[in-house]
């Protein structure tokens, strides 16, 4: 049963340097056309009964795009589209804004129907970084926004930071750092640079207006962030979250632990029963799919059990909660473990991608007590390299392993039991593709507002063959 859902609201004032995602550049979008057309998916999924929904839901999760362009009024009419009487007592409902666009309207009436989480896409404080960006918001907005959601009771607030820009761009990572914490926001996402295909800045990198962001730089900013939140007294739960006590997304941990979950929108994925489906990315084109069809969907698969393995390991590294290494030995590992692949916080949203490789088709035919000792030396390796801690049976990647989450993932998967790396890789079919989402990195995840919120990725875009990772050109996760 699913009992979490994500909904996409593509509109942008503007499309930022970075930004390849699912959104449609409209500064005073219609909301009631885009209302109708998640209401109708949703009847017809439903009543499909392709994703059965559990008799309440944890977790919504409204991503874009920036949902606060939109009228507040029909951002709470949402929970009835989707058929609430009445919302959950114990709902998480978390919607993204963007500052300058949170406005006392915004705050009031979402705060009325129900949000009780808003994540806000700040990225830097630095006037000249947010110019580069093409960010609409000044320093001054962050405070104001994030002011408006606590007047209006909303206490449950998250920011973005972007890390790793080109060194071209001057600005002071650890200031932006310090005036988060000066927020005293209850979560963080940290985000790295990507540079994707289709975003202003792959054509500047390309054109060499650009330089490519600096894989030192991108560590550097990375680990000092680690610590410094840490040291204030945030956990780093997963590679690119960190929250005070209680307040971890719920909605983007489903995501890590492999839950059921429908999403609803342009470039929404969905994950339920081993079976993933994804919807058009364009805007227009998936609102003309539901209006003929009544729903948008651009294609579906079914993970093989080896992809589904290597999906599980790398979920289980990118958190703090860890790896358990008994559950390798599993024999209905593969398919308990299955997980949802495609791209925030919710955004990102930020959610990487697993690496290609690993597991190949064949079998391998190794005992268990040989393969145990392969994954103990390699586990006793990283933790000898400051990669990893063990706890019993349990491995827990540091940041410094996490810089290199898709290389440690595809190593304990060819350890436990892949075929050599001289064998020949096959194809495992089709893949959703997913916004560089979550949006950032060892596959951190990529410059928030996802397009599809985050979600965890497949392993099917890691590279053919385990390699060094150069994380400034890493791209994400969402469903975020």
């Amino acid at each position: 049963m699913i009992a979490h859902i994500y909904v996409h609201a593509p509109f942008c004032a503007r499309r930022c340097v970075y930004c390849d995602f699912a959104v449609a550049v409209d500064r005073s979008p219609a909301a009631e056309p885009w209302l109708a057309a998640i209401g109708r998916e949703f009847e017809t999924v439903r009543a499909s009964g392709a994703a059965p929904l559990g008799p309440e839901v944890d977790t919504l999760y409204v991503g874009g795009g920036t949902p606060s362009l939109l009228d507040p009024r029909v951002v709470g009419q949402l929970p009835a589209a989707l058929g609430f009487h009445r919302l959950p007592a114990a709902l998480e409902w978390t919607v993204e804004a963007n500052p300058e666009s949170f406005t006392d309207a915004v705050a009031r009436e979402w705060a009325a129907a129900g949000v009780n989480r808003v994540s806000f896409g700040v990225q830097s404080f630095d006037p000249g970084a947010l110019e580069w960006m093409g960010r609409l918001h000044s320093p001054s907005d962050v405070a104001a926004s994030v002011a408006r959601a606590r007047a209006a009771g909303v206490r449950n607030v998250s920011v973005d930071l972007i890390f790793g820009l080109p060194d071209t761009v001057s600005r002071s990572w650890e200031a932006d750092l310090r005036q988060a914490l000066d927020l005293a926001p209850p979560h963080v996402s940290l985000y790295g640079l990507s540079v994707e295909k289709g975003a202003r800045l792959f054509r500047d990198v390309e054109s060499g207006r650009t330089p490519r962001p600096s894989s030192a730089r991108y560590r550097e900013e990375y680990l000092a962030a680690a610590e410094l939140f840490v040291a204030a007294g945030y956990e780093h739960y997963e590679v690119s979250n960190f929250a005070l006590p209680g307040f971890a997304s719920r909605h983007n941990s489903a995501y890590w632990t492999g839950a059921s979950y429908l999403g609803l929108g342009n470039g929404a994925h969905s994950f339920h029963d081993g079976r993933r489906w994804w919807n058009e990315q364009d805007w227009e084109a998936y609102r003309a799919l539901v209006a003929q069809n009544g729903h948008g969907r651009a294609g579906e698969e079914r993970p093989s059990p080896d992809q589904s393995r290597l999906e599980s390991l790398w979920l289980g590294l990118r958190t703090a909660r860890g790896l358990d290494l008994v559950a390798l030995e599993a024999p209905d590992a593969d398919s308990r473990n299955a997980v949802d692949s495609p791209p925030e916080d919710g955004s990102p949203s930020s959610v990487g991608s697993p690496p290609k490789g690993g597991r190949r088709s064949v079998v391998d035919s190794r005992s268990v007590d040989s393969r145990r000792n392969a994954v103990d030396r390699l586990v006793r390796g990283w933790a000898a390299r400051g990669l990893a801690v063990r706890d019993g049976t349990t491995v827990r990647l540091t940041p410094t392993g996490w810089l290199a989450l898709d290389d440690l993932t595809v190593e304990l998967d060819l350890a436990w039991g892949a075929d050599p790396p001289t064998a020949p890789r096959t194809a495992d079919g089709p893949r959703p593709s997913t916004p560089p989402r979550t949006t950032d990195r060892p596959h951190l995840p990529t410059p928030p507002q996802l397009a599809d919120g985050p979600h965890p990725p497949t392993p099917a875009q890691l590279a053919d063959a385990p390699g060094p990772v150069d994380a400034s050109a890493h791209n994400a996760i969402i469903q975020s």
